[in-house]
């Protein structure tokens, strides 16, 4: 796991964008990450970034923390990640990055799959037995995004 980020974000530089990691067990799924990004961003426009990068702020919002160091402890990658996401960051009107390239030398392969169950990540979230009970599915994506929401109010 050691150097796995910086070999990734030295690919990724290569190709003029950023990358970030983070443990796809607590990862809802693609939306989950597209909405953080989103967020991260519009923090920065808006100036009520808490973080001095997107990479960074990126982490908060999809952690629903608003503490970086418990961001970081909550999402980051560690010894212990079994599955890692990847999320890459560049210009919108520039070309679609290249997954693999960025992948390149880490020991990473693309897999679509690793997206946790959405009971797994709905606790780590929080959302205890009686939001499980009584939503559904869609629901408790609807609670992690609101989750993730609530960081940026306060600053």
């Amino acid at each position: 796991m050691e150097g796995l980020l910086e070999r990734a974000r030295a690919n990724a530089s290569r190709s003029g964008i950023e990358v970030q990691l983070v443990d796809a067990s607590k990862v809802y799924g693609p939306e989950h990450l597209e909405v953080a990004a989103e967020m991260a961003a519009r923090a920065f426009r808006n100036g009520t970034n808490a973080a001095d990068t997107v990479l960074v702020e990126f982490v908060r919002f999809a952690s629903a923390r608003r503490q970086i160091s418990d961001a970081l402890g909550f999402l980051g990658i560690s010894g212990r990640t079994e599955r890692i996401a990847v999320c890459l960051f560049g210009p919108i009107d520039g070309p679609v990055p290249d997954m693999q390239g960025v992948l390149e030398g880490t020991g990473l392969v693309k897999d679509d799959t690793v997206w946790s169950s959405k009971e797994e990540m709905t606790r780590a979230f929080g959302l205890g037995e009686v939001a499980l009970a009584t939503m559904d599915r869609e629901g408790w994506r609807d609670l992690v995004l609101e989750r993730m929401a609530i960081v940026g109010l306060g600053k």
